[in-house]
């Protein structure tokens, strides 16, 4: 029998560390890529500075040519976005205008204020086409690089080097983070623990009803909140959990930086 413990704690723990994310949506645009000397590349972003931020490209002389949309995080990477277009052949003043709103973080957690941005970078000169990088340096700069390597191949054209390095600071805020949400879902289980010594039909009746809708393989071969081996499987379960819990939450402390 599967255990409803570790999935209850981690639907509860989920709503937790929704509260530290901020929710971005990612669009992009599609080019028109009818012209026989244009051609689509893929659009990626890195982030070195401590400033989350979202972006959207748009080429100055076609507007149908644009793509991001995609939210990139403190000293973090994003995926591929589709697609912008570039000429097959590069040629001078060739530009691009980059739409970006920083996100500035919040030392209580969260992000404290916003701030809507616009620059129009000129395209580096390349040989053919590339993968389009949107890069942003430790100091806050925008820049875009021409790769079809990742930044931490010797071959990267970017001045930055390497993949992003968070601050001292940066990962004890992410490791605070971790530890509340850790804290969090203890708790939780021990709520669930006491409530069985101390209620145990009520919170077996709850406990049932949750599984019922979310995972009911973990009740299989039980009568129902009533049946004695259902109650004595939820306190050995949660019994467990709070163990693996708090041995969890002592390595999370312990490595701290």
């Amino acid at each position: 029998m599967q255990s409803i413990c570790r999935f209850y704690v981690a639907w509860k723990t989920m709503l937790i560390a929704g509260c530290f994310l901020l929710p971005i949506l990612s669009a992009c645009g599609r080019p028109d890529t009818s012209a026989s000397s244009d051609v689509p590349v893929s659009i990626h972003a890195v982030n070195y500075s401590d400033e989350e931020f979202e972006y959207y490209l748009a080429d100055p002389s076609n507007e149908s040519n644009r793509g991001g949309g995609e939210g990139i995080g403190r000293y973090a990477a994003g995926g591929t976005m589709c697609c912008y277009s570039l000429p097959k052949k590069w040629r001078a003043g060739l530009t691009v205008k980059l739409d970006y709103k920083l996100y500035f973080p919040n030392p209580s957690g969260g992000n404290i204020r916003t701030s809507k941005e616009a620059a129009v970078i000129d395209i580096p000169r390349y040989v053919n086409p590339e993968e389009l990088w949107v890069v942003r340096d430790a100091k806050g700069g925008m820049s875009i690089v021409l790769s079809n390597v990742q930044p931490d191949h010797s071959q990267w054209p970017g001045k930055e080097k390497g993949w992003p390095v968070p601050t001292l600071a940066f990962q004890r805020e992410h490791a605070d983070i971790v530890i509340a949400t850790e804290r969090s879902g203890l708790k939780a289980v021990q709520s669930l623990l006491q409530g069985m010594r101390h209620s145990p039909e009520q919170t077996a009746k709850r406990s049932w009803e949750f599984a019922e809708e979310y995972d009911r393989e973990s009740i299989v071969g039980y009568k129902g909140y009533q049946d004695k081996n259902y109650q004595t499987f939820l306190i050995e379960d949660f019994e467990r959990s709070v163990k693996e819990s708090e041995v969890r939450l002592k390595i999370l402390e312990a490595e701290r930086p």
